[in-house]
């Protein structure tokens, strides 16, 4: 499993997301990407599922320390709209 992840960690989007002139739409798959990661549990890591509130202190605390820009915050947030919508829609409890 891990050289699988290792082999996504590689994908165009990883790339997108570190470039500073990457635009919001570009983030859009990053940003799901990431928040899709941060809600799935990672038994492979022994990882728990994080909870909204959990996500919502982590994005604020990266963009307080500078580590995400204003787009990658906002990208984020829309992902978080996503990821809800889904979970709900197919009934995902984590």
């Amino acid at each position: 499993v891990k050289w699988a992840i290792e082999k996504h960690n590689g994908a165009p989007h990883h790339l997108k997301w570190n470039a500073q002139a990457s635009g919001l739409s570009e983030l859009r798959e990053s940003a799901s990407d990431i928040i899709n990661s941060w809600r799935m549990p990672r038994k492979v890591y022994h990882k728990p599922s994080w909870s909204w509130e959990q996500i919502e202190l982590t994005i604020k605390d990266l963009y307080s320390n500078k580590e995400l820009n204003s787009t990658q915050r906002k990208a984020l947030e829309e992902a978080i709209k996503f990821q809800k919508l889904y979970e709900r829609q197919y009934n995902i409890k984590y």
